[in-house]
């Protein structure tokens, strides 16, 4: 957690089928390493297709990668978290990220990741 949020855990938390409207970025690295070593990548704030306005999505329909999706389930409103996908621990890791079955190759974000095996580290600042 970056910020606490308002509400109680996990009585607030989004239910799956829920549609959550969030701002997150996107940063990426090669090689594992600390924050600095990120580059931030995208930036819904920023995407023109959503105009300023949060990216709002059905949890559990794969609109976003699934450590993204559930790492939001544990969120309470007005919360602000980091999530870190760590890569270099293999095709475990990139199951849950961009790519994977589960997550639509139009996911907000998934053309600065798209089967990049170069890739260490993902993460969403949300």
């Amino acid at each position: 957690r970056v910020e606490l949020g308002q509400g109680e855990f996990p009585a607030d938390c989004p239910m799956q089928d829920c549609t959550v409207r969030v701002h997150f970025t996107l940063s990426t690295a090669t090689t594992s390493g600390v924050r600095t070593d990120l580059a931030v990548k995208y930036d819904t704030r920023t995407d023109v297709a959503l105009k300023g306005e949060p990216y709002a999505f059905r949890l559990g329909c794969g609109a976003a990668p699934e450590a993204l999706e559930t790492s939001i389930r544990l969120m309470i409103p007005k919360e602000r978290a980091r999530v870190v996908l760590d890569l270099t621990l293999g095709e475990k890791a990139r199951r849950h990220g961009y790519g994977a079955k589960n997550c639509r190759a139009d996911a907000p974000g998934a053309e600065y990741c798209a089967v990049d095996n170069a890739l260490a580290t993902v993460q969403w600042d949300v």
